[in-house]
């Protein structure tokens, strides 16, 4: 097909950049044929919004169900079993264990922030504070911070690794009791001993671009002591781009149906 003859050309011509794209081209079409004959010849761009399932994940989805009995896993050993399993490869795969982590499984990363915002220790000593790149489900915490007269702040995400020293960079929400981004800088008063929370995605879904994870180390230590919620439903994505064991995010959420389809 004329497309894989391009991705052949282009991965010639620019060998540092696209070579990895030859291997890709030399299977891509066996591929389509075993795996995505469901596409029909179309052509599938939606991959930020969930990735295209694969004619063996539902081979081996159907298999456990139809030759095995699944039932509650806190009466069925067989399907506690499946569980702990399911958590442990998971982690695994984002180079982690349950020594360090905890997994707790929801129909979504919509959830998955409902559940941060319903349990976090809000106060009205609290700052939330997200990136402007923020999906709207994160956006959505705020109404939980809210609710505690916590006060609400935005943030560029450029800026994130600036936040640690300079929280001025942040601009209140209208109706907060901060009136200026200077005064969400303190250094003395008692808001800084609030349980205070820092949300951002690690891939922006509008731009693409990419926050600097090293930046949550001194966010935590900083006075604000921040507890950082990274949503990684986009970053998740792609294949090694988020290693757990050296991101120290207190709260990470992340989208199965846009890994696995």
């Amino acid at each position: 097909p004329a497309a894989v003859a391009v991705i052949r050309r282009l991965a010639l011509e620019k060998p540092q950049q696209l070579g990895h794209l030859a291997w890709y081209a030399a299977h891509i079409e066996s591929y389509r044929e075993a795996e995505l004959s469901h596409l029909e010849g179309k052509c599938y761009l939606d991959y930020a919004g969930a990735a295209l399932f694969c004619r063996s994940q539902l081979q081996a989805a159907s298999a456990v169900l139809l030759d095995g009995l699944l039932a509650n896993p806190h009466t069925s050993p067989v399907t506690a079993s499946l569980v702990c399993s399911a958590r442990a490869q998971v982690l695994e795969m984002f180079g982690v264990s349950s020594e360090t982590h905890t997994l707790i499984f929801t129909s979504g990363a919509t959830q998955a922030l409902q559940l941060v915002g319903e349990n976090f220790a809000w106060s009205s000593d609290s700052i939330f504070l997200y990136a402007e790149d923020s999906h709207t489900s994160s956006v959505g915490l705020r109404q939980f911070a809210k609710r505690a007269n916590a006060n609400c702040g935005t943030f560029a995400l450029d800026d994130l690794q600036h936040l640690a020293k300079d929280v001025g960079r942040a601009s209140p929400l209208e109706g907060t009791s901060v009136q200026s981004a200077e005064e969400l800088g303190w250094e003395t008063s008692v808001r800084t001993h609030g349980a205070n929370l820092l949300a951002f995605p690690g891939e922006s879904n509008f731009s693409g671009a990419r926050a600097d994870l090293s930046a949550i180390a001194g966010l935590r230590a900083c006075p604000q002591r921040w507890r950082v919620l990274l949503d990684a439903a986009k970053l998740a994505c792609s294949p090694g781009a988020l290693d757990l064991s050296t991101c120290p995010a207190d709260f990470v959420v992340m989208s199965f149906y846009k890994i696995f389809g």
